[in-house]
């Protein structure tokens, strides 16, 4: 929560959530990623953007949970902090 910005209770955990923590420039982007993964069952997914509430960048590894009957059900992802080259 500290690297997306938010408070204890900010984030609930739906795409929609987070893609408004995303710096609007990196919007499309990992909205285009997430949805390629949800919707085509990729095995896992890498992206880096930017954090809408300040200057953080972030790099999200992860992947899509389904059910016993191939339906995803969540997405699960470890968040990196970027380091400034």
């Amino acid at each position: 929560q500290q690297l997306l910005g938010v408070g204890d209770s900010g984030f609930v955990g739906s795409k929609e959530d987070l893609l408004d923590l995303v710096a609007e420039d990196d919007r499309e982007r990992v909205n285009s990623v997430l949805t390629q993964a949800i919707e085509n069952r990729l095995p896992s997914f890498d992206i880096t953007h930017r954090v809408a509430s300040g200057v953080n960048q972030l790099r999200h590894r992860g992947k899509v949970l389904l059910d016993s009957a191939g339906r995803p059900v969540r997405i699960v992802c470890v968040l990196t902090l970027v380091e400034p080259a």
